[in-house]
């Protein structure tokens, strides 16, 4: 498929593609009209060009195609906090079970979603992908390509405000893949969003609620935090103990075996320890550097819930030395942005860490209120990842713990990158 993006076009790539052993291509018209000499003296290089007027629309084509003549089960997941994680959870279960097609990393858009479709064949027991949102419609509008007959609702919270609007607009995005759900089909929602379930209340649907709460369906209790592994009983008929290094991920591993229950892989023929299993980079990620020094890596993304949940999570640790946290900018909360960063200044302030830094414009307003709360230790500010990541490679210590946390185009992994070879490289020395 030979996709025009904003950088590059796909066209560009094609010899490459059949020196790899493509076999076909789907190709602009105008390419082959403009290219049609250069075509056919390659002595057979290009085979099989079918050209279409519009790529990307052929290639929604191929993938509807390819999921009506699917008829086993189809699981999409959304949702603002989780959902590459649980979906990963899932698909970790699943395959334990049955062959499946899970969607690949964090393609979940318009193209990501009908490129994981047309990997679908009859050798495939289910199909399970995610489905992201950056407007109102982008749900319905993979949702009706997916048609799923299985779902799952992460946390809801205030992600991609920019484009959404408000809060309420983000619910009613997310809530459109129960939507098209057959009447009657399961969704699994977390039970502790009282306003997501009220509004998935008004649909035709089964939903199943997971958490802690009486009312769960299946409830989870005993949480608990040992070493690099978070253990938890679900619903009283399963112990899981999974490689994790903060409490909240026994949500999505709940989420996701309910799920596998639901789709005939009982809770009790589960495995109960997932020794295999590994979250995806840069989810709450804990890194040993230097000489027992513990690198928190959470800079995959971040909202103001994920930062809420990073900031508990290293609160609950149980570190030797120093507790260090650096920070940038939550990115695309459109005019909520300051409010949302100085709510999570002062949830730092109240964290009382060692040393809180920051970089980034909303990022320093977040610091403005470490600076005013409780807070008692260090303070920084810096102008780049760069220059924090020089400063903290040279702050840290034996038995410290460093929490990193940013929205991913804030490139807070460049700071993690200097920490780690500055405290590799002295390590070895």
């Amino acid at each position: 498929m030979a996709l025009k993006g904003h950088f590059q076009d796909g066209h560009d790539f094609l010899t490459q593609a059949f020196d790899g052993q493509a076999s076909a291509a789907l190709v602009r018209e105008d390419y082959c009209e403009s290219n049609r000499d250069r075509i056919h003296s390659t002595d057979g290089v290009y085979r099989n060009l079918i050209p279409v007027n519009d790529v990307e629309h052929s290639l929604c084509q191929l993938a509807r195609w390819r999921r009506q003549v699917f008829q086993k089960p189809v699981i999409g997941i959304t949702g603002s906090v989780g959902k590459t994680s649980t979906k990963e959870m899932l698909g970790y279960l699943l395959t334990k079970r049955w062959n499946g097609l899970i969607g690949k990393g964090n393609f979940n858009n318009e193209l990501g979603l009908p490129i994981n479709l047309i990997g679908l064949d009859s050798d495939h027991d289910f199909c399970l992908t995610e489905l992201g949102a950056s407007k109102p419609g982008d749900i319905r509008y993979l949702s009706d390509i997916l048609k799923p007959s299985y779902a799952m609702i992460t946390q809801i919270s205030e992600a991609h405000l920019e484009g959404f609007g408000s809060i309420e607009a983000v619910y009613s995005t997310k809530l459109e893949l129960a939507e098209a759900l057959p009447t009657g089909g399961i969704c699994v929602l977390p039970d502790f969003d009282r306003v997501l379930i009220e509004k998935a209340a008004r649909l035709d649907r089964k939903f199943i609620l997971v958490g802690s709460t009486e009312g769960a369906h299946y409830r989870v209790s005993g949480v608990r935090q040992e070493k690099n592994n978070v253990i938890f009983n679900l619903a009283g008929r399963q112990t899981y103990r999974i490689p994790a290094g903060a409490p909240f991920f026994a949500q999505n591993a709940a989420m996701a075996a309910a799920l596998a229950d639901q789709l005939g892989f009982a809770l009790e023929k589960q495995p109960p320890v997932w020794e295999d299993f590994n979250l995806p980079a840069g989810r709450f990620e804990c890194r040993r550097a230097g000489e027992g020094i513990t690198l928190i890596y959470d800079g995959y993304n971040a909202s103001p819930e994920s930062f809420r949940r990073s900031i508990e999570g290293f609160r609950q640790m149980n570190i030797e030395g120093r507790k260090l946290v650096l920070f940038a900018d939550m990115l695309e909360l459109g005019t909520e942005k300051d409010r949302l960063h100085r709510e999570i200044g002062k949830m730092l302030s109240e964290a009382d860490f060692d040393l809180v830094g920051a970089y980034g414009v909303s990022a320093l307003r977040a610091l403005e209120e470490v600076c005013r709360g409780s807070h008692r230790g260090m303070v920084k500010s810096f102008e780049s990842p760069e220059e924090a990541g020089d400063f903290f490679a040279s702050e840290l210590k034996l038995g410290d713990a460093l929490l990193l946390k940013a929205s991913r185009s804030m490139r807070i992994d460049k700071a993690l990158k200097i920490i780690e070879e500055f405290l590799n490289q002295n390590c070895r020395q």
